[in-house]
């Protein structure tokens, strides 16, 4: 049942950094999609990217769960270096003009859209933006996490998720006193298994220079 509890805990922590941590922002109605494309790598020059997919995506994500957000992860080797690209695919005023494109491809571009997922293979690359959309591109190759959130953020005009109820600073205050105290226990823990391991030992001893003293004491 503890465990039970901790784990509870454990996940509100969570889903209270992803209501309001520093991705929690809402995207304007004129964003249709992201596309993030980074590498598989764990160099130190390129863990923005890796930390802004773990930690700040999916902070957007819960605020803007209607805006579709591909991830592409990319192989990645020293000899053939990957970029970190993440696209913002924004929708334009329609116009009355007419264009060449039949009926047939406008159907089935929002289609082929629609049915794009994350890959880790490389084989979900940014698509080309549709008639009524722009795209901006950052490149966040050499961005750390932060750096790219406020690009994204500028570049959007998003604006910032409302801010925590006075119950979920409660819940918050009350998890944070809990953690605290685990802590305190945690150590108090570890100073009685150090006793322990501090009395036993000189038990043994206690125990084995007896018989030693006893095996003399029968060979006099």
């Amino acid at each position: 049942m503890v465990s039970v509890i901790r784990r509870m805990n454990v996940l509100k922590r969570k889903l209270y950094s992803i209501r309001h941590g520093p991705g929690a922002a809402q995207l304007p109605p004129e964003i249709s999609r992201l596309h993030f494309e980074f590498p598989m790598t764990r160099s130190l020059a390129k863990l923005g990217p890796r930390k802004f997919w773990r930690h700040y995506l999916p902070q957007l994500k819960y605020h803007n769960p209607a805006v579709p957000m591909i991830l592409n992860r990319l192989p990645d080797t020293p000899e053939d270096p990957k970029p970190a690209l993440l696209s913002i695919y924004l929708r334009t005023p329609t116009t009355t003009t007419t264009t060449t494109t039949t009926p047939s491809r406008k159907a089935s571009q929002p289609q082929q859209i629609a049915e794009m997922k994350s890959a880790t293979d490389g084989s979900s690359p940014a698509p080309p933006p549709l008639e009524d959309e722009t795209v901006v591109t950052i490149d966040a190759t050499k961005l750390k996490a932060k750096a790219i959130l406020k690009q994204l953020l500028v570049k959007t005009g998003a604006k910032p998720a409302p801010g925590p109820t006075a119950q979920e600073l409660a819940e918050k205050a009350e998890l944070d006193a809990m953690v605290a105290q685990a802590e305190v226990d945690r150590q108090v823990q570890i100073k009685f298994r150090e006793q322990q391991q501090l009395e036993k030992a000189a038990l043994d001893r206690v125990k084995r220079e007896a018989a030693e003293m006893k095996a003399a004491a029968k060979e006099m």
